[in-house]
């Protein structure tokens, strides 16, 4: 999730080669397959993973990572990796302060640069030195990140010698900024968020029902969670304390996440950086907009990337939940294809 609920007016969708086209819905094949949680050691605790096994032997090239959005969870992928290409060995994590994640000591402030070191240390843990990327929302724009950083395994720093081949964004796209005029009011309001919470007694959540969760994500938040959809990030966002009785299992502290912006004069180095193969589906109306920066990095995108596409999926902004067959019917040929 991200912190605007600004409807998307116009998207255009172009492919490299300056075709356009709307996205449509097509049925994919569901395929049921093992899974298992993993537990990722991390200097705080751990991070938590759900991971689904290939259908046949481990295949180098075809391995996964999957990145939810901004105070999401792994479980967002539960329906969505099932219409994916059985072969591949697929794993999500819930952030740090996410899921079932560990949470960051008291003190220690949140940053959205954590979540790619987070991306790190999942791969130098699962050993993986080439694989592809999902993401949605804020994980779309960590992927991003991570790619940016490492496009080339010949990158080899401090034993990270990763290279992101393909990457996927649903519904994020276009650098993360902050108006000039409000960078000062921003940081402030961070700074004073944090040291409200610090002052406050975190050992006693709220405790809430089933009914109230439901209405917390469908009428509360404007992202488009459908009933099932928040049931299903429930398994890995609620934990029951009681007869019908929930507390988060996220980290309150979240809410006052520092976010890392990209500087407007620096969009065009940093979007010229991840030359490898780009798939941008962006909902309609979904979240987010258009604007001089956003057509810039689309602009650079299909100029260095090896191969790029923006399409158009009619949905909300968790549109990967609520219709995963839209997104899953072009995911699955752009990962197969050379």
């Amino acid at each position: 999730m991200l912190r605007s609920a600004k409807a998307l007016q116009r998207f255009v969708s172009c492919t490299c080669r300056g075709v356009c086209r709307v996205a449509t819905t097509k049925e994919v094949p569901v395929v049921e397959r093992e899974t298992r949680e993993l537990q990722i050691p991390v200097p705080y605790g751990h991070l938590a993973a759900r991971e689904w096994l290939p259908a046949s032997s481990e295949d180098p090239s075809r391995r996964l990572l999957l990145l939810h959005g901004y105070q999401d969870n792994a479980a967002s992928f539960y329906d969505l990796v099932p219409r994916l290409d059985p072969r591949w060995h697929a794993v999500a994590i819930d952030f740090t302060g996410h899921g079932l994640s560990s949470h960051l000591p008291l003190g220690a402030p949140y940053v959205s640069s954590l979540f790619s070191l987070d991306v790190a240390r999942t791969v130098a843990h699962l050993g993986w030195d080439r694989f592809c990327i999902v993401g949605h929302s804020m994980g779309a724009h960590r992927g991003f990140n991570y790619g940016a950083l490492f496009p080339d395994k010949s990158l080899f720093v401090l034993m990270l010698a990763f290279q992101v081949q393909k990457l996927v964004m649903l519904d994020a796209f276009g650098p993360l900024y902050c108006p000039a005029s409000m960078v000062v009011q921003d940081m402030r309001k961070t700074l004073v968020e944090n040291v409200r919470l610090e002052r406050k007694d975190l050992s006693k959540p709220p405790v809430y029902t089933e009914k109230e969760v439901m209405k917390v994500y469908t009428e509360t938040l404007p992202f488009g969670y459908q009933p099932r959809n928040v049931r299903t990030l429930m398994k890995r966002g609620w934990r029951p304390v009681g007869e019908g009785r929930y507390v988060l299992t996220r980290d309150v502290r979240l809410k006052c996440l520092a976010w890392n912006h990209v500087d407007s004069t620096a969009v065009e180095h940093y979007y010229r950086a991840f030359p490898n193969d780009l798939l941008v589906l962006m909902a309609v109306p979904g979240l987010g907009g258009q604007s001089a920066r956003t057509k810039l990095a689309e602009d650079v995108c299909r100029m260095h990337c090896r191969s790029f596409q923006l399409l158009e999926v009619a949905g909300n902004h968790h549109v990967h939940m609520s219709d995963p067959d839209r997104v899953a019917c072009y995911i699955r040929p752009f990962l197969e294809s050379q």
